[in-house]
Parts: C-alpha cells; sequence; structure tokens
C-alpha cells in the first residue's frame, strides 16, 4: 500500500505527511505501508525498516507506535538523500558478524557508528514532532535512549532480539525524558545491562 488513509490520522500528522510526501517523491522515495502488527527485516520481527537501496520506508500501521515508527523511517530517509556522513560512513561489520565465530571487540566501534546515526535519527523525529505536534516526545526519547543502549546489550551478547520485547518491557520507563548524549554510550554501564538481560 503507497499511500495512507489519512482520515484515520490526526490533522497534525495530515500536516506532516503533505510534507513527508511530497519531499520522497522529489528525491524518489517509496512509502510501503503495510497492514499488520509486524514487518520482517533480516530475519527479524520490526514495526517497519528503512532499505536504501531502494529509498523504500517499510511501515507495519496495525499498531500503536505507527506514527513514531514513520517518522523515524522517513528520517533515515533523509539522512541517506543527505548523505549524512553518519549515515554513509557507517561500517555494518557488526551486522555480518552477529551469532557467529567472527564476533570481535573490534566490532565496538561500527555498534558506536550505529548509535550515533540512530540518534541523529531520533533528534530529527523530535524536532518534526515539535514542530507538528505528533507524538508525546517525552516517551519518544525514553524509547530511544532504551534503543541505544539495546545496541551495547547486542555488542556483549552478539545477539540480535527483537525490539518489540524492549518497547513492551518495564526499562523504557526508567529512561531519561530526554536523549542522552553520545558519549554516554561510550562506555557500557553493566548495572543498565544486568536489568536488559532479565528481558531478553
Amino acid at each position: 500500500m503507497k499511500h495512507l488513509n489519512l482520515e484515520d490520522y490526526s490533522q497534525e500528522f495530515r500536516n506532516f505527511y503533505t510534507f513527508a510526501d511530497e519531499y520522497r517523491r522529489e528525491h524518489g522515495g517509496i512509502f510501503d505501508f503495510r497492514k499488520s502488527n509486524t514487518v520482517i527485516a533480516d530475519g527479524c520481527k520490526c514495526r517497519g525498516y528503512y532499505e536504501d537501496a531502494t529509498k523504500k520506508m517499510v511501515i507495519a500501521i496495525k499498531n500503536d507506535l505507527s506514527t513514531e515508527v514513520f517518522v523515524h523511517e522517513f528520517c533515515h530517509f533523509m539522512q541517506d538523500v543527505e548523505k549524512d556522513p553518519l549515515y554513509t560512513n557507517c561500517e555494518d561489520d557488526f551486522w555480518w558478524a552477529l551469532d557467529s565465530d567472527s564476533w570481535e571487540v573490534k566490532n565496538w566501534r561500527s555498534i558506536l557508528q550505529y548509535i550515533a546515526l540512530e540518534r541523529d535519527c531520533e533528534l530529527r523525529a523530535l524536532n518534526f514532532s515539535s514542530k507538528y505536534n505528533l507524538f508525546d516526545n517525552k516517551v519518544y526519547a525514553q524509547n530511544a535512549n532504551a534503543y541505544f543502549y539495546f545496541y551495547q546489550y547486542v555488542f556483549l551478547t552478539n545477539n540480535w532480539s527483537s525490539t518489540n520485547n524492549l518497547m513492551n518491557s518495564k526499562l523504557v520507563s526508567k529512561m531519561p525524558e530526554e536523549i542522552l548524549p553520545l558519549k554516554t554510550f561510550e562506555k557500557i554501564d553493566m548495572n543498565v545491562m544486568l536489568e536488559y538481560s532479565k528481558y531478553f
């Protein structure tokens, strides 16, 4: 499904969608909305993803976070269009090494690059939310911070579990209501990781 039935959404979201759709058409992007709770990306269930090879944003719209996910994946599209160095220079070494014998300490650099990339994306999403009044910015920031820490947990365990478990856990409510500085994630807080181990 390439277009949403905007009658199901708020006027604030419609205003943002109009902007996003114009930007998408100008830069050759594709919206792919799925009438499901989740979609599959690289073998894992998620609520949405961006595919740079096709410039396609795939969004599952039958869940409570579809608006947030749409804005997030659109921001990845913008990073790609702008050739943002955080996007173009991000090494994907750790993706290929996951769940394999080639997992090494040197993958930490790749993890940090992905956290920086996602953090920039989340800040962009929050800026759009503030401009268009799209969602609760404090809750969004809590989810984002939990996601950044999740990358650290992946590094320690060499395993990528569904992030749906993360968003449904009590971990999110314990997170700060503003996006944490990037330097926060340069060192691993083992107390936080122990909390994560209760859910994954």
